[in-house]
């Protein structure tokens, strides 16, 4: 899932929860934005707010604190405090344990997953951020994975058009300038990252899936 396509309100009972859930988010600023097949996306609000980030610092553990006090520019540290702190309110609701009953562990080829009282739980998350925007999405069966970016100038497009896209798909790009092709660009980009993340496989050279081993159409 990625933040491209198939972006509609998400309504109905299910919505109604979550927002509710949403207004009783204790200081952290989260939505419901997305529902689609079982799965569940909300929208973490990560413009710089000293107030939000002393409230989400609060639900992070030991180890969690010392990771964040690794980051050496407040950017990435905010985006990660404030990810993992909605990330553990919501589990936290959808596992009925407390945040002290909380925690995650890494599987195969390193993705993380929770664990409530020490038992492996039955939901998959996956987190992302870009810019002042951060998306977790969950699902309670099979793996989910979800990426946003965010839409920076890019000195080289082409070149990463040529290494990341495969033949059919670098096809559809020679047909398009301009926005579209940026928008295009970003399409796939977010589409492939997302899938690659579901897996827990990573982007990086020699994993076992790369970004040309599949295609998506747009």
């Amino acid at each position: 899932m990625n933040v491209t396509e198939q972006l509609r309100p998400a309504g109905g009972s299910c919505g109604r929860r979550w927002h509710d859930a949403a207004r009783k988010a204790n200081g952290l600023s989260w939505r419901l934005f997305h529902t689609a097949n079982g799965a569940t996306v909300v929208h973490v609000d990560l413009v710089p707010n000293r107030h939000r980030e002393v409230q989400a610092l609060a639900w992070l553990d030991s180890a969690e604190r010392e990771r964040r006090a690794r980051f050496l520019h407040p950017r990435p540290q905010r985006q990660f405090t404030l990810c993992r702190a909605v990330l553990r309110q919501i589990l936290c609701r959808r596992l009925g344990c407390r945040n002290d009953e909380l925690s995650f562990a890494t599987g195969q080829h390193g993705k993380p997953f929770a664990l409530a009282r020490g038992r492996p739980a039955p939901v998959t998350f996956n987190v992302s951020h870009g810019g002042r925007h951060g998306l977790i999405a969950f699902a309670s069966a099979g793996q989910v994975g979800v990426d946003v970016e965010e839409r920076l100038a890019r000195r080289d497009m082409d070149g990463d058009i040529r290494v990341l896209f495969a033949p059919r798909e670098r096809s559809r790009f020679e047909a398009l300038s301009g926005s579209r092709k940026t928008e295009l660009y970003y399409r796939l980009w977010t589409l492939k990252e997302a899938l690659v993340k579901a897996t827990g496989i990573g982007l990086q050279g020699g994993s076992v899936l790369t970004l040309r081993e599949f295609e998506r159409s747009a």
